[in-house]
């Protein structure tokens, strides 16, 4: 899993493949929707760099670009 931590969402998308199974949420608390992965960035990963996928569903939490994390 490469680390995708600062990143944007869609391009951590198209480098991942369709095949991916992966859960984006807002990580500011609002409970926004994910409309245009483009306007987040990633904030939090699971799993972590490094780790060997296999089919593990991947979880990112993100925020608009311009906000903290």
């Amino acid at each position: 899993m490469p680390d995708f931590v600062g990143g944007n969402v869609k391009g951590a998308l198209m480098q991942l493949g369709p095949e991916a199974d992966v859960r984006v949420t807002d990580s500011s608390g609002q409970d926004r929707s994910i409309d245009d992965e483009g306007d987040w960035k990633i904030c939090t990963q699971q799993p972590s760099p490094g780790f060997l996928l296999n089919g593990h569903v991947i979880r990112f939490g993100a925020v608009l670009v311009g906000e903290s994390c």
